[in-house]
Order: C-alpha cells, then sequence, then structure tokens
C-alpha cells in the first residue's frame, strides 16, 4: 500500500501527494483509517481487537463501524487542540496538507500518537473540514 513506509516518516513531498490521493475517499473511510492507524500505535490495543474479531460473529459492517468510532474520537480529540488557522480546502490542496502536517504532528506527538499516518490523515480531514 502506498502509505507503508519502513521507517514511518514521510517527506514533504510524499505528504502532499499522498494526502491529495486521500482526498478522494469518503469520510467513513477516512475514519476508519484513522481508528486503524490509531489501533496499530499500540499492540496491546491491536491484540485485543484481533481477539475481538476472532471470535466474534459479528459482520464487517459492524468491525468497520468500530474503527470509525476510534476514527471520529481521535480527531475530536485532536480538534480541540487544532487553532482557526489551520488551512481547509482553498485551492491548493498539496500545499495546504503539507502545512496542516507539521503542525498536527505536533499535537499528535503530545497526545502519545507516534505514527506519521494519524497526522498525515488528520491533515487530509482538516483540508475536507470534517
Amino acid at each position: 500500500m502506498l502509505i507503508q513506509k519502513p521507517n514511518n516518516e514521510f517527506s514533504l513531498n510524499e505528504i502532499g501527494e499522498i494526502g491529495v490521493t486521500l482526498l478522494a475517499y469518503e469520510s467513513k473511510y477516512l475514519y476508519r483509517a484513522l481508528g486503524v492507524a490509531v489501533l496499530s500505535d499500540n499492540i496491546c490495543t491491536i491484540m485485543e481487537t484481533i481477539e475481538i474479531f476472532s471470535h466474534s460473529s459479528a459482520n464487517l459492517l459492524e468491525k468497520c463501524s468500530y474503527f470509525e468510532e476510534i476514527g471520529k474520537k481521535t480527531i475530536n480529540s485532536i480538534k480541540t487542540q487544532i487553532s482557526d488557522s489551520y488551512y481547509t480546502f482553498l485551492g491548493n490542496p498539496r500545499n495546504e496538507i503539507k502545512i496542516n502536517f507539521k503542525q498536527i504532528k505536533k499535537i499528535c506527538l503530545t497526545q502519545g500518537y507516534n505514527n506519521a499516518v494519524i497526522p498525515l490523515i488528520v491533515s487530509v480531514m482538516v483540508v475536507r473540514g470534517l
């Protein structure tokens, strides 16, 4: 997949390119991706989730809803620290995503999120106005 990197870091050019690609996805997929990224930062939570999935007879929609809820909670907690100076979709989404990424990454680090995918997805969501 495009966002898999061995060192989990991106150049600003990669941020812009991947971010523009992510803009095309429906918001529910962005929330779900954010939920999975948050879970992937914590091995205990990943294992708990895998265990739930392996013993669950629930359908896939319920599983996706679980990730979506985690994504919504995460972006809401991050957005409480985002100022009004962040760029939304004004004209050049690639640059807006890159500018937001630098600032949002700092917020994510203060909240304990070390996964570089999280600020990338949040930056795209901010540009989309989610």
